[in-house]
């Protein structure tokens, strides 16, 4: 499955493009908040795995105005980089790669 251009964003990690995209639209669970934020990201030259990183945040339109954070290109770029250390595989096709996050830290 590839990643729509619309809607997504670009990052370079390590000299390598990716593409990135949060769903606009909350699932129904996600309009819950019972669900976790999805975001997909692939390599955009080569049609290889897509990282698919569970975070543990509401989406942004869910139905309770529960806060959520905003998943920024340096977050990506750390997810991105995680991932490859846990044996993600972006050029090589085959199945999504599932990642789960830890919620962030909040500062003090």
């Amino acid at each position: 499955m590839s990643i729509p251009k619309k809607g997504s964003r670009e990052i370079v990690v390590h000299r390598i493009a990716y593409r990135w995209r949060v769903r606009s639209r909350p699932t129904y669970d996600q309009a819950l908040g019972s669900a976790p934020l999805l975001l997909a990201i692939e390599p955009i030259s080569t049609k290889g795995t897509v990282l698919i990183v569970h975070l543990p945040d509401v989406h942004p339109r869910n139905w309770f105005t529960l806060p959520s954070p905003s998943v920024t290109p340096s977050r990506v770029a750390n997810y991105i980089r995680r991932a490859l250390r846990a044996g993600w595989k972006p050029a090589t096709p085959g199945q999504q790669f599932h990642m789960e996050t830890q919620p962030l830290q909040k500062s003090r």
